[in-house]
């Protein structure tokens, strides 16, 4: 998520990385400071909470009696629960409460209306919990009015888990670490718990925001000065510990809370993220800390990829030929479309197209420069690295800067991780939306990852690129993933369940392989066979012996902070890695001998992704109990494990996760252990078939007793089957027909059958194998022409004049198709439009196969355009015995006109003036004055990270001698080390979308020098920067317009601003642009309809001619057909 380079990287909840720095055990899990960061790195003891909750046994006796009666008010399991003795307030209540409808023991809830949206239905559910939450708040000791806005409620697949999370403010203000999670199974709440609730007495700061930064500059001293800040100051309440007393102590009571302001300091050439605490009642600075976590035949598209690392040794570790899905390729006529999961695009090239790595889902960027690369054929191959042993910026002969090894790998790799959190967690917005991804960052040793995007290091320093190991893309990812989930941030100790993510995908215990060269240091217990970060299964470390608590406890701290014990999140992490690997590969085989390695490994993904929805901290500092909160890893494996709503009566592999968790001393025993559930389920795996299709493939299977439904998972590549897979679909029948396949890619699927739960998994069918035919039957073109045929002779299709779409069809296949014809032609938003052609219209009596195509020439007459609003064509074509093929065209520049203008000028006071959002943001604004006092301008997002908003103007012809004027105002990053964040100004082409940066060479000029931005937005270009918050104008001459070259040809003027994902200034304000001796496209004066004579002529004489004339109420007549009078009549 950070695209700073040597710089911090963006928020803590959001920035994780894996373990780095060079050579000695210290080195391999935290970073190393110069001894002047050693002076000033301060953490007050009091802020480390070593959480424990007590049973009601082990609470003071005086409590007991009041604690009971409370838990049997709620219905809550009395041995189970547990109460948070720092805060009186519980922090684990089980119990099986009906909260929405569903399937859970005694649930007859109904909602008494239906639900127009998700949002509506998880309000819904929100509300049903609060009001629990209210209707207990005396036996809860929790108010309401603390409940705080960010609240989040998860569905899981069929809404048989569903997560509840609320975090807590004092007016207003968040209290940091503290809120409320909640599970709910089968519609009954299962489990909920309060989390450093205790009492905060509300206050008001009395040192400012500017003080409090003043402050941190004298506490940093003259040698230590910052540049800015990664965001805004605010104010949290901080938990911190008080008077280091036990619970029992004094019960209730052992929590301070300090108002303080959050600062977030930014040095130049620094990566590590600073954050400082400031008491914002008295000024004590309560902590400087480095906040990272350190890692320590139609058209295809293919290209190298390195399926695990790039060590060299075995497939896995060399480059393979892999198909890229979701990948962006745009044609010379600016037409976008994306290949699917295979690479393809169901159509014949007849244009040159260009492709980038700038996708659906995931977004790359490398700093070494742009990724473009284009062909004219059927296959855009994006190549191979030119030797083996080539990384970082080292690119093939031919190619472009960005197509690198790190760029191609993180890219296919990441893609594919991304889809299975997609089938794992269909509703998750994060899965489905882009993720930015920065590779071959100037720094070593390194990787960091968040929600907001990932980012990977060169080699150097006795470390390989992070960008071309798969286990470090998968880890980053999961810290992502942890972030986005459920419970909003990232999770303690994140590490662990990032190391799981790259687990479960990857099939290793080895995290990111050839991180280095020599095994890991493992934080004292050495590993025996693992070139990466850190070990996973304990039999492969040299003690091998379990890590536990305790271990935890005496080992972790001098790495290090931030884990429950209070340690190095990189060793505590482990903890609970190490667990759940158990869960998989040791306890559920044994527990469960019926059920295969591969439906072992699909049912602990299932637990994984959703068992980890609810944790807030992995375990808790209390070895052998480390379980029992309630946003704990192992009650919440549970609640995802559960089938019936009631974890009382056990779980369908509770005895496999109290095993696998205990042994590591974060079990907690306040609940039977007992398997319980999944009665009646499959136990015969099922046999499946697969046969092949054109870029599919048709798996058969029979069908298995008691098997309620089947579900279906994918994946390809080396050692497929070994993989984690996609899970494509869940379904009742026995077949499945998958398409969207690279042709020649052998695929791997693998059926299970599903009892009643969604976690009761039947034995597997296996690995079955199928490699794709190629592409066969009908496609239309990439691009359609077109050309107006009558009508006032400008470039505008108007309302009234006739034009000709020009198409081809292609054969996809090899073998010859006969009768292709055009049998529709739709208008989806001018139905008025009058198709001049019979349909069907014959394409080819036959077209032979290899993409050969036939042209076709379709006739109409426009009706209903309005200005600028576009023409959009649906245009079908059939061919005997082949299914049909549908292409969608779009046809901008309607319903206008040019008007030439001596002066263009566009001061946005009363409207957009025909400027446009195109990504973004650009909005008129009146926040400040504008121009010369003028009251509203243009302006951009402000203090968001990340963005790239652009805007353009009107289309327009320049002249030869056209010059510009333009009048801005911004706040945008300051230099450090380097300029980042930027704005300026391009020309863009309309007809192929190129794009040309132009600088200002008067007035106020360009000040950011085009080094890599590290923003996707104008990476690597000059523009403005750092903070001018006065209005002046900047002037393009002909010359720096470039108007000899470009006069005649359709431009659009273009404004970018671009952030990454550190520090961020308040944005780009423009106003008062002018340009000279320039077309403008302005609406056509005209009707948006035409008229004929012959429609006037049917009512003849009922109108006079003065109205046949004026068209009825044409400004500008267009007479369609001849005027033709009849020799009798008038």
């Amino acid at each position: 998520m950070l695209f700073a380079i040597h710089r911090p990287v963006a928020r803590r909840c959001l920035a994780i990385c894996l373990v780095l720095f060079p050579c000695a055990l210290l080195a391999q899990t935290t970073p190393e400071y110069d001894s002047i960061w050693e002076r000033v790195r301060y953490r007050h003891a009091d802020l480390e909470v070593n959480q424990a909750y007590q049973s009601l046994q082990e609470v003071d006796s005086t409590e007991q009696g009041r604690l009971n009666a409370d838990l049997r008010a709620l219905g809550a399991n009395v041995q189970a629960s547990r109460v948070d003795g720092f805060s009186g307030r519980w922090g684990t209540v089980l119990l099986s409460r009906p909260l929405m409808p569903g399937n859970g023991v005694g649930n007859k809830i109904s909602w008494n209306r239906s639900f127009k949206s998700v949002a509506q239905e998880k309000e819904a559910v929100l509300t049903a919990f609060t009001d629990f939450l209210g209707q207990y708040k005396e036996q809860l000791h929790l108010d309401p009015s603390e409940f705080g806005a960010e609240h989040k409620v998860t569905f899981y697949r069929d809404r048989e888990l569903v997560r509840i999370y609320i975090p807590r403010a004092i007016d207003g203000i968040p209290v940091r670490h503290s809120n409320i999670n909640a599970a709910v199974n089968n519609g009954n709440l299962v489990l909920f718990g309060a989390h450093f609730w205790g009492d905060v007495a509300p206050r008001a700061a009395t040192i400012s925001e500017a003080e409090s930064q003043h402050i941190l500059s004298e506490y940093l001293g003259e040698s230590l000065r910052f540049d800015g800040f990664r965001h805004e100051a605010r104010l949290e309440y901080i938990p911190m510990a008080k008077n280091r007393h036990t619970p029992n102590q004094h019960f209730g009571d052992g929590y301070d809370y300090r108002l303080c302001w959050v600062l977030a300091p930014e040095f130049s050439g620094e990566i590590p993220e600073w954050e400082a605490l400031v008491d914002a009642e008295n000024g004590e600075v309560l902590s400087f800390q480095d906040t990272s976590h350190y890692f320590a035949e139609s058209l295809t598209v293919s290209g190298g990829v390195y399926p695990l690392t790039n060590d060299g040794v075995g497939p896995e570790g060399q480059e393979q030929d892999y198909p890229f899905p979701f990948l962006p390729v745009t044609t010379s006529t600016g037409r976008t479309l994306y290949t699917d999961g295979g690479g393809n695009i169901s159509v014949c090239n007849n244009t040159t197209v260009i492709g980038t790595l700038a996708g659906r889902y995931v977004v790359i960027n490398d700093v070494c420069g742009t990724f473009e690369e284009s062909t004219d054929t059927n296959h855009l191959d994006l190549g191979f690295g030119d030797a083996p042993g080539d990384t970082d910026c080292v690119v093939a002969a031919g190619r472009s800067a960005g197509n690198t090894k790190s760029s191609r790998s993180a890219y296919y790799e990441i893609n594919r991780i991304v889809e299975i959190g997609r089938g794992h967690l269909p509703d998750n917005d994060w899965v489905r939306s882009p993720l930015p991804v920065q590779v071959n960052i100037d720094d070593t040793c390194n990787a960091t990852g968040g929600p907001g995007g990932l980012r990977f290091f060169k080699s150097g320093g006795g470390c390989n690129n992070t960008g071309e190991i798969a286990g470090v893309f998968d880890h980053e990812w999961g810290h992502g993933m942890d972030g986005a989930d459920a419970t909003p941030g990232i999770s303690t100790p994140g590490e662990g369940i990032a190391d799981l993510f790259a687990a479960i995908r990857l099939n290793t215990s080895c995290i990111g392989r050839n991180f280095r060269t020599i095994n890991c240091s493992g934080f004292g217990d050495p590993c025996l066979d693992c070139t990466g970060v850190r070990d996973i299964d304990w039999g492969k470390r040299q003690s091998n012996s379990p890590h536990n608590v305790t271990w935890a406890n005496d080992t972790c701290k001098p790495f290090g902070g931030g884990g429950p014990c209070g340690g190095s999140v990189h060793c505590e992490g482990q903890v609970y890695a190490e667990a759940v690997w158990d869960l998989w590969k040791r306890d559920l085989p044994a527990a469960f001998p019926e059920l295969d390695e591969r439906a072992l490994h699909e049912l602990t993904a299932h637990l994984i992704f959703q068992g980890s929805g609810g944790v807030g901290a992995a375990f808790q500092c209390n070895q052998g109990s480390g379980g029992c909160g309630a946003n704990n890893g192992y009650l919440n494996y549970l609640a995802a494990d559960d089938d019936d709503g009631n974890l009382d009566n056990g779980t369908p592999h509770m005895t496999a996760i109290f095993a696998a968790f205990d042994r590591h001393g974060i079990a907690c025993d306040s609940l039977t252990v007992q398997n319980s559930g999944c009665a009646n389920g499959p136990t015969a795996a099922p046999t499946v078939q697969a046969a092949a299709t054109s870029l599919g493939a048709e798996l058969t299977w029979n069908a298995v007793p008691n098997a309620d439904t089947y579900r279906v998972y994918r994946s390809e590549g080396v050692d497929a089957c070994a993989l984690g897979k996609y899970l494509l679909t869940e379904t009742a029948g026995t077949s499945f027909t998958d398409a969207e396949l690279a042709p020649s890619m052998e695929y791997t699927y693998l059926v299970v059958p599903m009892g009643a739960g969604q976690a009761c998994f039947g034995p597997s069918s296996g690995c079955v194998t199928v490699t794709p035919e190629g592409p066969e039957g009908l496609a239309l073109g990439f691009v359609a022409d077109l050309e107006i045929t009558s009508g006032d002779g400008d470039i505008f299709l108007d309302n009234c004049e006739d034009a000709v779409i020009s198409v081809s069809a292609f054969n996809l296949g090899n073998n010859a198709l006969t009768n292709v014809r055009i049998t529709e032609v739709r208008f989806p938003n001018q139905p008025d439009i009058v198709l001049n052609e019979t349909l069907p219209k014959t394409v080819a009596a036959s077209l032979t196969g290899d993409c050969t195509g036939a042209p076709v020439t379709l006739a109409f007459t426009a009706s209903g355009l309005s200005f600028n609003a576009g023409l959009e064509v649906e245009i079908v074509a059939e061919a005997d015995g082949v299914d049909g093929a549908t292409g969608s065209y779009t046809f901008d520049k309607t319903q206008s006109n040019w008007e030439t203008l001596p002066v263009a000028t566009f001061d946005f006071e009363t409207d957009m003036n025909g400027f446009q959002a195109i990504s973004g943001t650009f909005t008129r604004s009146n926040a400040i004055d504008g121009a010369g006092g003028s009251e509203f301008y243009l302006a951009s997002s402000a203090n968001t990270h990340n963005v790239c908003d652009v805007a353009y103007s009107p289309l327009m012809e320049l002249s030869s001698d056209s010059t510009l004027s333009i009048q801005t105002h911004f706040d945008i990053e300051e230099f450090g080390q380097g300029w980042w964040d930027r704005a300026n100004l391009a020309l863009v082409n309309a007809t192929d979308a190129s794009r040309s940066v132009i600088a200002p060479d008067g007035g106020r000029t360009y000040n950011a020098s085009g080094q890599a931005s590290s923003s996707f937005c104008n990476n690597g270009e000059d523009g403005f920067a750092a903070a001018m918050e006065t209005w002046a104008e900047s002037t393009f001459s002909a010359g720096a317009l470039d108007s000899a070259n470009q006069a005649g040809r359709q431009l659009y003027l273009e404004l970018r601003y671009g952030t990454d994902g550190a520090a961020v200034g308040s944005g780009f304000r423009v106003d008062s642009i002018s340009l000279t001796n320039v077309n403008v496209q302005v609406p056509e004066a005209s009707s948006q309809s035409c008229c004929s004579f012959e429609s006037l002529y049917a009512t003849w004489p009922d109108v006079t001619i003065l109205n046949m004339v004026s068209c009825v109420n044409l400004e500008q007549p267009v007479f369609k057909t001849p005027l033709v009078m009849s020799t009798t009549g008038h």
